[in-house]
């Protein structure tokens, strides 16, 4: 990782996504943690540095956008999308797992719960979805936003297209239906049809 460079921010976009943040703080305490808005209720033991919002920190907001995605009861996950890449950063808002590299019992789970191979919104995470405007309300925010790629942090990326994979996977969590202006920009860039 220090072959990389300085590292200067940690980060757990979701109160989920807490596992290891000690020990890379550990390694790099002079770096910055951020944590989502829900991660220090959940995890108390751990002292960050700062907490997430919609609004990007100085640190970073001329090069990456972020949004707190709205409307679940269960996930507060921060969304970014880092600008000159053109690259959407999600955690488990959306997940795409590989069935080659799961055991059998992970493959039935995986598969069950909608993630695997082409991937989408987890059903459990889709069930907590109680503020359905809210949830919408960031998924047009979310859509506003100029990327090709998209990128789930543990599991890789999906180039190509990321307008339509992410609206596609959105859908699937029940969150589908974009005004038909945005429709058109996304299909005039993916050169889909709606």
């Amino acid at each position: 990782m220090k072959e990389l460079g300085q590292v200067t921010h940690i980060v757990a976009p979701n109160k989920i996504h807490s596992l290891g943040i000690g020990q890379w703080k550990d390694l790099f305490p002079e770096a910055k943690s951020w944590v989502s808005p829900g991660f220090e209720k959940r995890h108390p033991d751990f002292e960050a540095d700062a907490a997430l919002a919609d609004a990007a920190p100085s640190e970073w907001h001329d090069e990456i956008d972020q949004h707190v995605f709205q409307g679940s009861a269960f996930l507060d996950e921060v969304v970014f999308c880092h600008r000159a890449s053109g690259t959407l950063i999600v955690t488990d808002l959306i997940q795409r797992h590989d069935a080659d590299a799961q055991s059998w019992f992970w493959r039935i789970v995986k598969g069950w719960a909608g993630i695997l191979g082409k991937g989408g919104t987890a059903r459990d995470l889709r069930a907590s979805f109680r503020d359905r405007d809210a949830a919408r309300h960031s998924r047009d925010l979310i859509m506003r936003w100029d990327f090709e790629k998209s990128r789930d942090f543990a599991r890789g990326v999906h180039v190509g297209r990321g307008e339509t994979v992410c609206e596609r996977r959105f859908r699937m969590a029940g969150l589908a239906g974009f005004p038909p202006q945005l429709r058109r920009i996304i299909s005039r860039r993916s050169g889909s049809h709606w």
